[in-house]
């Protein structure tokens, strides 16, 4: 059974070489976009580039994919999930999203990452700063909360 999905989240530890500390800390930034019809996700690295991103339309394959990255490695993981923050008539995809955003915030919670949510917006600023090669709608929006992340977390 796979751990639960949280939107956010923060795990931290030192990297190690061999047997021995070394004492470095380098953070990976997880953007998770759940939107209406796909979930995206994308892995960003300390030194800026991607090492996954994907589209899912099953919210428990996009926690495994979580799952997976976290658990047993020893980065600082940062997981930037998009709250559903509107408003208004509750549609089909509405009621996925919304669904999704606490499946993931409370997996990531049992899971013991902090959880962080972010508005929409957040990811505004560097939507047009995602590399090329990431081209699906949710995807890049992830892409763009784990860039936007690593730049609050910078400053």
């Amino acid at each position: 059974m796979p751990f639960p999905l949280s939107q956010i989240g923060i795990c931290r530890s030192a990297l190690h070489s061999g047997n021995e500390l070394e004492g470095v800390i380098s953070t990976r930034y997880i953007g998770v976009d759940p939107g209406s019809k796909f979930t995206g996700i994308a892995i960003l690295e300390e030194d800026g580039t991607f090492s996954f991103h994907g589209e899912y339309d099953n919210p428990v394959a996009a926690w495994e994919v979580i799952a997976r990255e976290t658990d047993g490695h020893q980065w600082d993981y940062v997981v930037i999930l998009e709250d559903m923050l509107g408003s208004g008539q509750r549609d089909a995809h509405i009621i996925r999203t919304i669904k999704l955003v606490g499946y993931i915030y409370y997996h990531c919670i049992e899971a013991g990452i902090t959880v962080e949510l972010v508005p929409n917006q957040a990811r505004l600023a560097n939507i047009g700063n995602v590399p090329f090669d990431i081209t699906g709608k949710d995807e890049i929006a992830a892409a763009a909360h784990a860039l936007s992340a690593k730049e609050r977390r910078k400053a």
